[in-house]
């Protein structure tokens, strides 16, 4: 488990050195970098449901208050 843990801390670290370095590779050419968007939210229910679509209310499935879920970022979740 701790072999595991030590591996993603070393991936992390890396994809967040690399985004700083390009970040200052941009503003050294004049230029700037746009970091990418996260992809994922997380959602939490903290008032009633009423007035809710009962598509939305189907794919989140938070069904009590304070109740939380993990949404993948798309073009639906965006517009709403």
């Amino acid at each position: 488990m701790y072999e595991k843990a030590k591996h993603y801390h070393k991936e992390y670290r890396q994809m967040y050195r690399t985004e700083i370095q390009m970040g200052r590779m941009g503003r050294k050419a004049g230029n700037f970098y746009v970091p990418a968007k996260s992809k994922l939210a997380f959602v939490i229910r903290i008032r009633g449901i009423n007035g809710v679509g009962p598509k939305v209310r189907k794919v989140l499935r938070l069904l009590q208050i304070f109740n939380g879920t993990f949404v993948k970022f798309n073009k639906a979740p965006l517009t709403c």
